[in-house]
């Protein structure tokens, strides 16, 4: 059977019968979000809300069940044929989620109840209380249901503006965010999450990702709009991605033009863009081959490969506190214990040294590289001294090892040269770059020196779509663009930061600010005052902005920083 899920918000039991009407088989779930609120407050009990979803005392479930029990039954007069479940007697599942209280994260179901009720033809209607019970949001328990029924629509009927809209839509329409209305958010001008953002995507994408309750729909220099239509400042840019800002017109331009000619090729053949972007990259290094891929960790897969192959050895020396990705090669060299331990054993032959600690340099004649991040930016934004990368160069040499650089995050300008190693005074054998190298389009690339010895051939590493020539269209335009203009601005714009902030840690503009306090939550006032920020560590903040961001946009910064952290 065809089966559409229909979400009741804010609209009268009236318009939910309207909606009911002409549907062969539809499960209703309610909330009571209003009445909730105007009877706590008569109670005198706190009405808080976080991330859009109410903290819940027992006091307050009490006051939630009844208010729950007296919709549905409003609803259950107003819709032939209806049927009233509270979800906590019918078995919902869902996770608790301590902080909240007695809130749960439903969990897709098909309750036997629900179903029982669908059979003889009559509309289920139920109230979002999971068992525990458990206070859940209705918008959530409707895609929980919707995803667990093998809904084909789900569908929102409120009179509370900037939900989705329409007469229903498929689950997988809505997964993706679109057709939403202005803002909604009781909670303040500038603060995204007067409801979840997500409805049915928060059922349907694995949990890889702590993400907040934001929804990011257009982007233009350094700033973004969310669904909701608030604007923020970026200082995540896409975490060091975005080096030319969002929207940027000469990459945009030449992934257009390519678009017309041709979106993909496989690699048995040579492709323009791809040829050219070899020939900017080798530029820059000075002389060297580039093996092009899809990402960073990617980049980092082919530079093991390589080195292995190249030197006949199976050794790798990386650092403490690295990161150079989750697939499983790039794993197994990074150095972050917490990351590797559910995914052992993970490759053989890998030791660690400490950053900036020459003496735990161990290289032998078992060693195929060393490689170093010139600056970690995932471990905190921990820059490699000149000294170490030096000793680091020596040591290669002297053991016949190659010393390859994760320039990821700190290439294509992001540091205040092309390659932060120009600023270092120790040029490696190979690199690794993806992230801002097409300004947001999806791309890894190996830089091999010409200096270095080439052991690769024919079929020892490939990708599909590696090199793609749309993508590398648009990096040909970022390398252009990366200009000593450009450059000029990456050093201004970090004087004046570390002017502001005399502590920051890191060069050009990947830089950390240690915090006294959880620096999520630092990141969430930022947020709320409409300037984005990451982490990068427990009480760490890191800074990574689109390279082009102006001198009155680090004002803004600057000023909500300090507000923050004060």
């Amino acid at each position: 059977m065809k089966l559409a899920v229909l979400k009741v918000g804010g609209a009268s039991a009236a318009g939910a019968a309207d909606a009911v009407r002409g549907l062969q088989h539809v499960c209703v779930v309610h909330g009571a979000g209003p009445q909730i609120s105007a009877e706590m407050q008569r109670r005198g009990l706190p009405v808080e809300f976080v991330g859009g979803r109410r903290v819940t005392t027992a006091t307050g479930l009490e006051v939630v069940r009844e208010s729950f029990a007296a919709v549905n039954a409003e609803l259950c007069a107003a819709i032939p044929g209806a049927v009233g479940l509270m979800g906590d007697e019918i078995g919902l599942p869902a996770t608790q989620v301590p902080e909240l209280g007695l809130v749960g994260d439903p969990l897709p179901s098909a309750p036997q109840a629900v179903l029982d009720v669908l059979a003889v033809g009559c509309v289920p209607v139920v109230a979002p209380l999971a068992a525990g019970p458990l206070n859940v949001n209705a918008d959530e328990m409707a895609a929980a249901l919707a995803v667990g029924l093998g809904a084909d629509r789900i569908s929102f009927l409120t009179d509370v503006p900037g939900l989705l809209y329409g007469r229903g839509r498929d689950p997988a329409e809505a997964a993706r965010g679109r057709d939403r209305r202005a803002a909604r958010s009781p909670h303040g001008d500038r603060r995204d999450g007067g409801d979840r953002v997500s409805t049915v995507a928060t059922q349907a994408v694995l949990p890889t990702y702590a993400r907040q309750d934001l929804t990011i729909v257009r982007g233009s220099g350094c700033w973004v709009e969310s669904a909701y239509g608030n604007r923020f400042l970026d200082l995540v840019g896409g975490i060091a991605v975005i080096g030319l800002g969002h929207g940027h017109p000469a990459p945009l331009s030449a992934a257009q033009e390519q678009l017309q000619k041709l979106w993909h090729a496989s690699n048995l053949y040579w492709t323009e863009p791809m040829q050219a972007l070899s020939v900017s990259v080798s530029s820059r290094f000075g002389g060297a081959r580039s093996f092009f891929c899809n990402s960073g960790a990617e980049a980092i897969e082919a530079a093991i490969k390589w080195a292995r192959k190249t030197t006949g050895r199976p050794g790798i020396v990386a650092l403490e506190g690295s990161f150079h990705g989750r697939t499983l090669g790039a794993l197994s060299i990074t150095g972050q214990p917490a990351k590797r331990a559910a995914f052992e054993p993970l490759i053989p032959a890998v030791s660690f040294a400490r950053l900036n600690d020459v003496d735990s340099l161990v290289v032998d004649e078992t060693t195929a590289a060393i490689v170093i991040e010139p600056i970690q930016g995932e471990g905190g934004v921990h820059p490699a001294t000149p000294e170490f990368l030096a000793a680091a160069r020596e040591l290669a040499d002297e053991h016949g090892a190659l010393l390859i650089f994760d320039e990821v995050q700190t290439g294509v300008g992001r540091t205040g040269s092309f390659f932060a190693f120009e600023q270092l005074g120790v040029k490696p054998d190979a690199v690794t770059l993806a992230k801002s190298l097409a300004n947001g389009l999806p791309i890894g690339c190996l830089v091999v020196s010409d200096d270095a010895p080439q052991g690769l051939e024919p079929g020892d590493h490939a990708s599909t779509f590696g090199g793609n020539p749309v993508v590398c269209a648009a990096a040909c335009a970022v390398v252009d663009a990366i200009t000593d203009e450009l450059l000029a601005n990456v050093h201004a714009r970090e004087a004046q930061l570390r002017a502001a902030f005399p502590t920051l840690r890191g060069r050009g503009l990947l830089l950390a600010l240690d915090v006294d306090r959880p620096a999520g939550e630092i990141v969430n006032a930022c947020r709320e005052r409409g300037v984005l920020v990451c982490t990068a560590g427990e009480r760490t903040i890191r800074l990574t902005p689109p390279l082009v961001i102006t001198e009155e946009e680090i004002e803004i910064a600057i000023a909500t920083l300090r507000e923050v952290l004060q």
